[in-house]
């Protein structure tokens, strides 16, 4: 584990290259001056809805505060989003056209990665593994299509897929995801 000398960012590092957790190399660059690492998300649909929700529970306000930071980073190009069929299915079941809307725009404007319904044989055969431990359909189809995407995190807000734990792709919460790439990870 290696540090920049000049903001401390962790990173993993051998001969100026990140190794994602897929062993896949990337080059060097965060957001300190000297440039910008970009991490891969998947955002499940319950975290699109989280700004939705009612705010005077204070787990879902700071759920919501951290999308809504998270969606910021993802337009300034600090983050990179990968979408999918099932998110875009899902989205389409909302009865409120107004959230409907703007989650689609969203996810249609800055997603650079789309998984689509011709990966839904390999997604439905990773989500079959992924169901054999208890995680319902779809989250488990969200789940597979961020693997098959090879993102970095997905993020949920869902308790029972929060629990799930995978060496292909690591599951947290928005407000954890914010931890963890302001340097503090209680995890690891």
């Amino acid at each position: 584990m290696w540090a920049c000398a000049f903001c401390g960012f962790a990173l993993d590092l051998w001969g100026g290259l990140w190794y994602n957790i897929y062993g896949e190399m990337h080059l060097v660059l965060h957001s300190c001056s000297l440039g910008l690492m970009i991490l891969r998300i998947y955002l499940d649909n319950c975290c699109y809805n989280r700004p939705y929700d009612d705010q005077s529970q204070l787990r879902i306000s700071l759920e919501s505060q951290a999308k809504v930071y998270i969606q910021n980073m993802i337009r300034n190009d600090e983050l990179e989003l990968a979408t999918s069929f099932v998110l875009t299915f899902e989205n389409s079941k909302n009865r409120v056209e107004e959230k409907r809307n703007a989650i689609a725009s969203f996810m249609e404007e800055y997603s650079s990665i789309y998984i689509s319904g011709t990966c839904k044989d390999r997604a439905d055969t990773i989500a079959s593994e992924i169901m054999a431990t208890g995680v319902k359909s779809a989250d488990a189809l969200h789940t597979a299509c961020a693997i098959i995407a090879r993102c970095d995190y997905m993020l949920t807000t869902d308790d029972r897929l929060l629990k799930y734990r995978s060496d292909k792709i690591r599951i947290v919460n928005p407000t954890e995801f914010i931890m963890i790439i302001g340097g503090i990870d209680n995890d690891r």
